[in-house]
């Protein structure tokens, strides 16, 4: 009875906190009440600091700056914290990756029904019911479908009944039901105890020898190690003149030449070198995966795999300094700033493969201390004001008409004020791109103020129309400083009537 009750309280306080609500206080409430639950007043171990201060560090981020980041970075520290309470396996990725399945798993009963014993789940499988209720069905449907598109008459009683069938649910609010059935699902993950282990890395960080039944399986690792050698000593070879082009070019001599298209060489070339980059991680972690790590006299292996894995930490960098020159031209955007975190994730797991290589760790060595460092990350990135600083950034942008002035748009309200107070900048950023030989920027001053006005208009109405699960400091704050300069155009604007 106790689980029952435990359930139904929260999915009512999931309808409550959610039902026409947007992301605000109602989350913060919702995920530390199911983690709460779950840890059920354990003591807090050394390595929950790893899943806490990012879950905590998001909450702050949402508090303060309620941008789509913060949103979505507290959801993913939730979800990698309740897996990690649930199994407390050794790594980021497994909590979280076992987190998300758990919530789609047909295997895990649902909390608010009775436990049903091993041996009758064995007698009458889920899957084998879903199977014979769903193949009839499969084929009935097809049959139907041939019947209503091949009879006239049998197309007529078709419609006339779906009609009739219709008028039952006229009265039924359909997305109330949708939103409900989701919370049937995630209430019972939220507050779910124990969840499948789906996923599990080898419990090992050291790569231990595997021991050969048959001598032939000698030679099988000679000829690997000769083909990782000549690989490895041709693609250093290749991957030297690249680097030294970018190092030289991008590292300390850039400009841009006539017809020189920075949008190709930024986009095109980051795409093509981050993907170089993890093909050559997965080659890595290929050739030093088992034995060959333990093959007589492979110092000359290890010695030339290290350099291939320092010079794709160099092709990570310049990918870093291409993107730091396109923000130096056009401004910040999302993709720009995702492309520089990316490649603050690829270096770190750069780094660790070269330990890896040489200190014999295994590839689950390698996920933990990756997955462990993106969390981190991901809790760091959400208390920075990516949209203030955006907004900033790109007002004080030294070439005029090159900055991209329609992203302004995108922002979240919270960076409107700013805007509002630099309208003349933006105005003049806007008559400098009309110099261009190619306009690219499709707003002029009269569009992006309508387009401003209106968004900021529908931002209040959304914020006087939602309750306090919706609140936030930050779009309060927002509100209170919106509603105000929407009030002194609104005065000047009757002024000029």
């Amino acid at each position: 009875m106790k689980r029952q009750l435990t359930y139904l309280g929260f999915l009512i306080a999931y309808h409550i906190l959610f039902w026409n609500e947007g992301i605000g206080i109602n989350g913060i409430i919702f995920s530390a009440s199911s983690l709460l639950f779950l840890r059920k007043a354990k003591p807090l171990g050394v390595d929950e600091w790893l899943y806490l201060l990012p879950y905590l560090a998001s909450i702050v981020g949402l508090l303060s700056f309620h941008s789509v980041f913060s949103v979505v970075a507290m959801f993913l520290t939730f979800v990698t914290y309740a897996g990690y309470i649930a199994n407390q396996q050794s790594s980021v990725l497994e909590n979280g990756f076992n987190s998300v399945l758990s919530f789609f798993s047909l295997n895990t009963w649902h909390p608010a029904l009775p436990e049903v014993p091993r041996a009758q789940r064995r007698r009458f499988p889920v899957f084998r019911k879903v199977t014979i209720a769903a193949v009839p069905v499969a084929i009935f449907v097809v049959f139907y479908a041939l019947f209503v598109n091949g009879n006239p008459i049998f197309k007529e009683m078709h419609h006339a009944s779906f009609a009739h069938f219709a008028n039952w649910f006229e009265g039924i609010n359909t997305t109330w039901v949708a939103f409900m059935v989701l919370g049937l699902f995630l209430v019972r993950w939220a507050i779910l105890g124990k969840r499948h282990e789906i996923f599990a890395l080898n419990s090992s960080n050291t790569l231990y020898r595997k021991k050969r039944r048959y001598e032939g399986k000698m030679l099988d690792l000679k000829m690997e190690y000769q083909i990782a050698v000549v690989l490895f000593a041709m693609l250093n070879i290749l991957f030297a003149v690249a680097n030294f082009i970018d190092v030289k070019w991008v590292w300390f001599q850039f400009y841009v030449a006539d017809q020189f298209s920075l949008k190709e060489f930024v986009h095109h070339g980051v795409s093509y070198l981050i993907f170089i980059t993890m093909i050559s991680a997965a080659i890595l972690l290929y050739f030093f995966r088992g034995n060959l790590n333990y093959y007589p006299a492979n110092k000359r292996l290890v010695q030339l795999a290290s350099l291939w894995t320092i010079q794709n930490i160099i092709l990570t960098i310049s990918v870093a300094i291409r993107t730091l020159h396109y923000i130096g031209f056009h401004g910040l955007a999302p993709l720009r700033l995702g492309v520089l975190i990316f490649t603050t994730v690829l270096f770190a797991a750069l780094l660790a493969v070269i330990f890896k290589i040489n200190r014999l760790y295994s590839l689950a060595w390698v996920t933990r201390r990756t997955s462990a460092f993106t969390l981190l990350l991901l809790g760091v990135c959400a208390i920075v004001p990516w949209n203030r600083w955006t907004a900033i950034h790109n007002l004080n942008h030294p070439v005029a008409n090159e900055v991209d002035v329609d992203y302004y748009l995108d922002l979240e309200p919270d960076a409107f004020p700013i805007l509002y107070e630099n309208l003349d900048v933006i105005q003049q950023q806007l008559t400098a791109h009309s110099s261009n030989t190619t306009r690219w920027v499709s707003n002029d001053y009269e569009s992006f103020m309508a387009k401003l006005d209106d968004r900021t208009m529908r931002f209040l109405r959304q914020y006087e129309d939602s309750g306090w699960p919706s609140w936030t400091p930050s779009r309060h704050s927002a509100y209170l400083k919106l509603k105000q300069i929407m009030s002194v155009r609104a005065e000047e604007t009757a002024a000029l009537d």
